[in-house]
């Protein structure tokens, strides 16, 4: 085969495969979600089942929704698509959240790239909508496009770390915990703000660095902090006497002119079942020597991995009436609230 005949089977199999493309993909608007949260830094590829343009289609839209859970300083966004056929009838474009980026070269055939450079404005925190129509107008030429991959290249966000910390590994109804946000910024940073939400109905107080309850938008507000120092912000929060379940924190981070999110530690579960604190081998039932342990943080003191902290009373002096009255003991909410729900099993 002559170098003439080989081009020649490459132009035939590429416009086969590209046809075929076509006949198999479905005209409709069609919206994909994106393989899971998209990351700062991450190169994510995607490639659609198909997004194509028939001659008598106005519009076919390919929709992509993906998770942000930082605002990127930019992205950059690159298709991959193929021509079948060129004609003045093509107007492709390009939109995230609505915002058009740009639109797709036309009068050209075969396989060609389109890069886009989508400002960090356009994004949000959360659910972000990729779209790209195909607005063919009826009349011309036949003019179908083939949408083959997606590359979505995220750049740094704001640099700055920030972390979400809990003063104990699960939480118990009624009893208070510590919160504690480290955020580090990076060198050079003007100021910066914290907004951190706890769950609805949770009582937060004890604010350190100055910060406040913001009761409208039911979030723990500091800053501003006009320089580049590194914080621990702290503030206790209280959940109500019947709270159960697993809860879910929310946090924004405001550094000069962007926007993140405190996404270390979000989910603090309950601490189910009702296990006296005490009881650190969890089979209800209180030994002398548990209970003796449990003395010996409450008297020194020392952290305890169970809420309350730092240890109460009345909870130690349960714990010993527990064990005096055979060492079982059960859950009964009816009885009261912590200590007095944690009862003799007999």
């Amino acid at each position: 085969m002559n170098e003439h005949t080989r081009r020649l089977w490459v132009v035939l199999e590429t416009f086969l495969f590209v046809v075929a493309s076509v006949l198999m993909c479905a005209a409709a608007t069609s919206t994909h979600e994106w393989p899971d949260p998209i990351h700062i830094g991450d190169d994510a590829v995607f490639h659609p089942p198909c997004m194509t343009s028939p001659p008598d289609l106005l519009g076919a839209v390919w929709t992509g929704e993906f998770d942000l859970t930082t605002i990127p300083t930019a992205a950059t966004l690159v298709l991959l698509t193929c021509e079948v056929s060129s004609g003045y009838a093509d107007r492709n474009t390009v939109t995230v959240n609505g915002t058009l980026i740009g639109s797709l070269r036309e009068d050209e055939t075969g396989w060609y790239e389109d890069q886009f450079t989508i400002p960090a404005s356009v994004f949000v925190v959360g659910k972000n909508t990729l779209s790209i129509t195909s607005a063919s107008k009826a009349g011309g030429y036949r003019d179908d496009s083939v949408l083959k991959e997606i590359e979505l290249l995220l750049e740094s966000g704001t640099g700055t770390e920030a972390s979400r910390s809990f003063s104990t590994s699960c939480y118990a109804a009624g009893i208070g915990i510590t919160v504690k946000l480290h955020v580090v910024p990076l060198p050079g940073t003007l100021n910066y703000l914290v907004a951190d939400k706890p769950p609805t109905g949770w009582i937060a107080s004890n604010f350190g660095a100055g910060g406040a309850f913001d009761a409208i938008h039911g979030e723990v507000k500091f800053g501003p902090y006009s320089d580049s120092n590194a914080r621990d912000l702290v503030y206790d929060l209280t959940p109500p006497a019947m709270a159960s379940g697993d809860v879910t924190f929310t946090g924004r981070l405001f550094v000069d002119a962007t926007v993140a999110s405190i996404v270390e530690q979000a989910i603090l579960p309950f601490c189910s079942p009702q296990y006296h604190p005490a009881d650190t081998d969890f089979n209800f039932e209180l030994s002398g020597s548990e209970v003796a342990r449990y003395g010996v943080a409450l008297l020194t003191p020392s952290p305890w991995p169970v809420p309350p902290n730092p240890i109460l009373t009345t909870y130690f002096v349960t714990a010993g009436f527990l064990w005096r009255s055979g060492e079982a003991y059960k859950y009964d909410p009816s009885a009261g609230d912590p200590p007095k729900c944690w009862v003799p099993a007999n």
